[in-house]
């Protein structure tokens, strides 16, 4: 390449230095326009031409066809791995939302099943409180009729005691039974007003 330019280098210098050898004989006019030169002029324009137009033809036409070709090839692979990129992709974004999906139902039932079992665990609780609470009542119930049975049990013997004790220091022969009333009468509204 670079010797076919130095070639047409050449060439036009020779026929350059031709032409002005030529012009130096008329001394007049401008050498463009001097009509005598013109078919000399006319073939080295066609002779350098032809040969410009042949190493463009061999040499860049062919470069230029090659990168264009190449880059056609590398444009069209690049478009078809841009399709499949493309269809992988909504693969992809189908199979993500499909998760996501299935991810939030998990989600929703795990949150009902959780809130189920802790409204299980609370409605046994509440259950087994009100359980210990009835058992503590039933066990203060018995409790409290004991002492009541105790009390009366004792209330009466403290009252026959008492009765003896007045009966024999007033030496009366009332009956037991009607004193015992009376003081028992006596004793139960006084208790009956403290709780009034």
């Amino acid at each position: 390449m670079k010797k076919l330019s130095i070639t047409t280098i050449a060439l036009y210098t020779i026929s350059t230095s031709i032409l002005l050898a030529s012009d130096g004989k008329d001394s007049g006019g401008m050498p463009q326009l001097n009509y005598k030169v013109f078919p000399e002029q006319i073939f080295w324009f066609i002779v350098i031409f032809i040969l410009l137009y042949l190493f463009i033809s061999k040499y860049a036409v062919n470069k230029i066809k090659t990168i264009k070709s190449s880059r056609e090839r590398l444009i069209n692979q690049n478009y078809t791995c841009n399709n499949k990129n493309n269809a992988e992709a909504e693969k992809i974004k189908k199979i993500i939302s499909l998760q996501i999906k299935d991810a939030e139902e998990n989600s929703r039932n795990t949150i009902k099943k959780l809130t189920k079992e802790l409204l299980e665990i609370e409605e046994k609780r509440i259950n087994e409180v009100k359980n210990e609470n009835y058992k503590i009542k039933l066990s203060a119930t018995k409790e409290i009729s004991n002492i009541d049975k105790n009390f009366s049990n004792n209330f009466q013997e403290s009252l026959n005691e008492i009765v003896n004790i007045i009966l024999s220091k007033l030496n009366v022969t009332l009956p037991k039974d009607i004193i015992a009333e009376q003081i028992k009468n006596t004793l139960l509204l006084k208790k009956d007003k403290k709780y009034e």
